[in-house]
């Protein structure tokens, strides 16, 4: 089973990644040169969302056998919290989506959203990642590790055809009128369904790989190979047009894996586990953050300086969106001590400890 404490590389890459994202939400080479986005943010920057889902199959599906994760009371509770975390960001961005005049204008469209879109344009996560594990679970219940790798294996191929290959797959009739039926109920095929469960998987093998013998050499060799080679695949997808939307490539499967095998392997003498609460918060926060620079920006006539210059722009979000972050970091263990201290303080020193356990 993975302890979490035991792998600081990999909570200390949850910040990179967070990074990652907003440069995707604010294209930080745009005023300086588009084609370098495509290189280094649509097609390096795409390992962001891979690597979340990872994590989570390493520290959440990884720790279960298969046969019994769908019964398992932790798994039920990582779930919930995912789905609580979902609706809190809903709620959030609620009052935006309403003034964007975006709420949903059916029940169909409503129902599309929570499942498959996110109820925002970044919230997408959530819904994949919580629809991503039950079928991840279900298949590891029941068929085991090999055939549900190839069944998911399949399901991203299949998505990866109306994502970053469509311009290819759009060519044939069959595939055309079988994607139509695709996108008139998910949007994208960058979902719980097509997209997440491969990359859970990936979390769940790594999970079990890290412990054994291997030679380093070849794992870096692997990582760097399969980057060099994500990088070609997004220079020969975005040369020629093919992409629908670039979020699918063939090589972040490889590089993904490689990565936080790395990652896990990596020993480092500090805690970093402050990491884990604040990638999220700026995952979360982050467009809302981009809205207020917008707001900021005009409000002072600094639009040109903040938002026309990307670089400038993209560095900004980010200081804004770790500022905030660290306030709702800080404002939840506030919270949190003082239900300690209300649930705690008539029971003594054990009675603390056992505060702590029930509100963990």
């Amino acid at each position: 089973m993975p302890e979490r404490r035991a792998y600081q590389a990999i909570d200390l890459f949850r910040m990179v990644a967070a990074f990652l994202v907003i440069a995707i939400h604010t294209a930080p080479f745009a005023s300086i040169d588009p084609a370098l986005d495509d290189i280094v943010t649509y097609t390096l920057g795409r390992i962001a969302v891979p690597f979340f889902l990872a994590t989570t199959g390493f520290f959440v599906l990884g720790r279960h056998r298969a046969g019994s994760i769908l019964a398992s009371r932790s798994f039920r509770s990582q779930l919930g919290k995912l789905a609580t975390l979902y609706a809190i960001a809903t709620l959030l961005y609620l009052p935006i989506t309403a003034y964007a005049g975006n709420l949903p204008d059916s029940l169909f469209s409503a129902v599309q959203a929570l499942v498959f879109e996110g109820t925002f344009y970044h919230l997408w996560y959530f819904p994949a990642s919580i629809l991503g594990c039950v079928l991840v679970a279900f298949l590891l219940d029941r068929f085991g590790m090999r055939i549900s790798l190839a069944i998911a294996a399949a399901l991203y191929l299949v998505g990866m055809l109306g994502d970053s290959y469509y311009g290819l797959a759009s060519q044939a009739d069959a595939l055309r009128s079988f994607y139509d039926v695709v996108f008139s109920v998910s949007p994208h095929t960058r979902n719980g369904v097509l997209f997440a469960p491969l990359f859970l998987l990936i979390g769940v093998i790594a999970s079990k790989r890290v412990s054994g013998s291997g030679n380093e050499g070849i794992r870096c060799a692997g990582l760097l190979a399969s980057a060099a080679l994500l990088v070609a695949e997004g220079a020969l997808v975005h040369g020629l047009g093919l992409d629908r939307h670039d979020s699918m490539y063939l090589m972040l499967a490889p590089a993904t894996y490689f990565l936080i095998v790395a990652l896990a392997r990596t020993p480092l003498r500090l805690n970093a586990s402050w990491a884990r609460s604040l990638s999220l918060w700026i995952y979360i926060l982050h467009p809302l953050c981009i809205v207020l620079v917008r707001g900021a920006a005009k409000a002072c006539g600094l639009t040109d300086i903040v938002v026309g210059n990307s670089l400038v722009f993209f560095a900004t979000v980010c200081l804004v969106s770790l500022a905030l972050s660290l306030a709702a970091v800080k404002a939840k263990a506030a919270w949190r001590w003082r239900r300690l201290s209300a649930v705690g303080a008539p029971c003594g020193a054990h009675g603390a400890s056992d505060a702590v356990r029930r509100l963990r």
